[in-house]
């Protein structure tokens, strides 16, 4: 038996096994009241929301274009697995341990929406106030799906299939959901210090640790992208980009006193 088969039995059977919790153990999904939110602040976000989950396919062609050709394929797939994988498990836990109950100002209770359990439309009193609690988490997955993506510049071309995948798992619920509860749940110890992260600082410390492994992209991957081709691609990230920090701004607007 072959190691790819070795893996992909054991991964087939959690997939199965969270499919039947999903589908059989029961789950109070909260329904918000007629007139409860604002319309404008519900279009708004989703809005921004779309905008961010166009980054990360955004991101797939970026790296696909400056990696050599027999790569393409496997570079684009890294960004596009973290859609998957990273949805699957934020569904599951991470939710629970970015935005759950607070556990020491570090990490939330993983028992607090687990399986999205207690998420519906009905808004949360202190996650996105005046919005749906399913739409503030699906704001939120966004940003876990598209840093694992970011990270896989690092080591394009350098790392095997099977363990970008375990990696991204790991990172995720040990490294990303811990700092997400820090900086953006109400009681993490860096929101009480009054810290306000518009999606740029923890990517800012992840871009500094990746320079300890720098990439060597091609020089002919690099002269094989026309001018106007970098253009749209600069273009593309800056406006999903800055909707994705306005969104942010309008979730500190939500929460700040008025």
């Amino acid at each position: 038996m072959s190691r790819k088969q070795l893996l992909a039995r054991p991964s087939l059977a959690v997939l199965v096994i969270l499919a039947l919790l999903a589908a059989f153990v029961p789950h109070h999904h909260p329904e918000a009241t007629p007139n409860s939110m604002q319309t404008g602040d519900i279009a708004w976000m989703l809005f921004s929301t779309a905008l961010v989950l166009l980054m990360t396919p955004g991101l797939a062609f970026f790296y696909g274009g400056m990696v050599n050709r027999g790569s393409i394929i496997s570079t684009m797939l890294q960004s596009f697995i973290s859609l998957g994988v990273i949805s699957l498990l934020w569904y599951v836990v991470g939710f629970s341990l970015a935005f759950g109950n607070d556990i020491g100002g570090v990490i939330g209770d993983p028992r607090t929406f687990f399986m999205f359990d207690n998420v519906g439309t009905a808004p949360h009193p202190r996650l996105g106030m005046g919005l749906p609690l399913v739409l503030f988490a699906a704001f939120q997955l966004k940003f876990a799906i598209i840093t694992p993506a970011l990270i896989s510049g690092g080591f394009a071309e350098r790392i095997r299939f099977w363990g970008y995948l375990i990696f991204i798992c790991l990172f995720s619920i040990f490294i990303y959901c811990p700092l997400a509860h820090w900086a953006w749940h109400p009681d993490g110890f860096l929101a009480k210090w009054g810290v306000l992260d518009f999606a740029g600082v923890r990517l800012c410390i992840f871009r500094l640790v990746s320079r300890r492994w720098p990439v060597r992209w091609p020089l002919a991957a690099a002269a094989r992208t026309s001018t106007a081709t970098r253009i749209r691609r600069l273009i593309f990230r800056s406006l999903s980009w800055a909707r994705a920090c306005c969104g942010l701004a309008g979730l500190a607007s939500m929460r700040a006193p008025h």
